[in-house]
């Protein structure tokens, strides 16, 4: 009996197989948003850890414009947050004030 195997990129490339997901209500999308936010604090994080972890000069640099890279995301995605619930400006200006006094 021969097994063969196809390629990844042959098997992800076949989209029939792909099932669409249905729309996400605007309550969804603010929390797939919110859940997108926590990852990317969290790779931020694990870069940032292992930059501090080493003395490789080449991976702190690296892994850390890849943790800027994702400070970056996190705005993005803090923007499109903004823009579903008009009231997030709001909330995250009067924690700011209170943390100024």
């Amino acid at each position: 009996m021969k097994i063969t195997f196809k390629p990844k990129s042959v098997i992800a490339q076949n989209l029939e197989t792909v099932k669409t997901p249905e729309k996400l209500t605007e309550r969804e999308l603010t929390r797939a948003l919110r859940d997108a936010i926590i990852a990317e604090e969290g790779a931020i994080k694990q870069y940032e850890t292992v930059v501090d972890a080493t003395d490789n000069s080449k991976i702190k640099e690296t892994l850390q414009e890849i943790a800027d890279e994702e400070r970056v995301h996190v705005g993005e995605l803090q923007t499109l947050l903004n823009s579903l619930l008009k009231d997030e400006e709001d909330f995250l200006e009067e924690g700011k004030k209170e943390v100024e006094g």
